[in-house]
């Protein structure tokens, strides 16, 4: 069957669904529905999306909505497992940021916790920098102890700073953003407990080079390597915590630098008096002992003094009878 490029007549038949356009190539559906190409509402357009290969749709929205659904997501790892997406090259990067930058207003915050368009705090440096800090604790303590004794006997391991180093730290990294998370929602302060905990967690990184220079038998050094820590550590937090503070909350900006520089203060305090103050026991228990010595030696050469007298007595009697003299 033959037909013309500008034939209009359709033939009867299963070919009345096409007709031949006028240059031949092109083929459109007569008298039967289709999507238009062209339009993007079109719902041949869309292309569904499935989870897991299982042929189900995609949820839209897996944030929780009522409280029972956020605490139990608080017990889930897919909850945290994105605050551990991160490379290496990040952390380190971080790391070197929260000393070097750490008195710059909120760039720590805003700029290197950014990717650019969106802000992404981690808790795998958090994590990571308050064991290892809680490690140096726990060794350099007992090594600065055993620097501090004068003899090998008068030196005992002491296994309570383990525990101790495992405690202090881990409350300051997490416990106290904890409650500052709370005071600022309250008072109305655009700073989640994430934000927190990573700006915590890597202001203990100037502790874990002081951890080794508190080995230096000084007592005065000792306390300048941990102020100098407490300060670089203090301006991070203070540098950006306070400007969401002054934003949001300006009544509460004395109140909450206080808190802040108080729990610096006390954490210096704790780490100096709790790890790295011992007596020397060696040389205060040998001069003692020596000193008993010479009092008791002084003790002898004066009960032997009346002896004497009295065998000076009776030699002179023993003179005084004697015929011959």
């Amino acid at each position: 069957m033959n037909f013309a490029a500008n034939d209009t007549s359709i033939p009867s038949g299963p070919m009345e669904q096409f007709q031949i356009d006028d240059d031949s190539t092109s083929f459109e559906p007569v008298g039967m529905p289709y999507p238009n190409h062209n339009n993007s509402n079109s719902s041949m357009n869309q292309t569904p999306s499935f989870q897991n290969g299982a042929g189900a749709p995609a949820p839209i929205n897996n944030a929780p909505t009522t409280w029972y659904q956020k605490i139990i997501s608080c017990f889930q790892i897919s909850t945290f497992q994105q605050y551990f997406d991160v490379s290496t090259v990040d952390v380190k990067n971080r790391i070197i940021a929260s000393v070097f930058h750490a008195n710059k207003p909120d760039y720590f915050r805003d700029h290197v916790l950014s990717n650019g368009e969106t802000r992404k705090p981690d808790l795998y440096g958090p994590v990571w920098i308050t064991m290892t800090l809680v490690f140096f604790l726990a060794v350099t303590s007992n090594t600065a102890k055993y620097l501090k004794t004068d003899s090998m006997q008068d030196f005992e391991y002491d296994i309570g700073h383990l525990t101790r180093a495992f405690s202090v730290p881990t409350f300051f990294t997490f416990a106290l953003p904890g409650l500052l998370s709370v005071m600022f929602h309250f008072i109305g302060v655009e700073l989640s407990l994430v934000d927190l905990v990573c700006i915590y967690g890597y202001s203990l990184t100037p502790y874990i080079p002081t951890t080794i220079l508190c080995l230096v038998p000084s007592v005065f050094l000792e306390w300048m390597f941990l102020i100098i820590a407490t300060v670089m550590s203090l301006m991070l937090v203070v540098r950006n915590v306070t400007g969401p503070v002054m934003r949001n909350a300006a009544n509460w900006g004395g109140p909450v630098i206080m808190s802040i520089l108080a729990a610096h203060f006390v954490f210096h305090l704790i780490l100096k008096l709790m790890f790295y103050k011992h007596l020397f026991h060696g040389g205060s228990s040998s001069n003692s002992n020596s000193g008993g010595g010479n009092d008791s030696s002084g003790g002898g050469n004066g009960g032997d003094a009346p002896q004497n007298e009295d065998d000076g007595m009776q030699q002179q009697d023993d003179d005084a009878g004697d015929p011959t003299q």
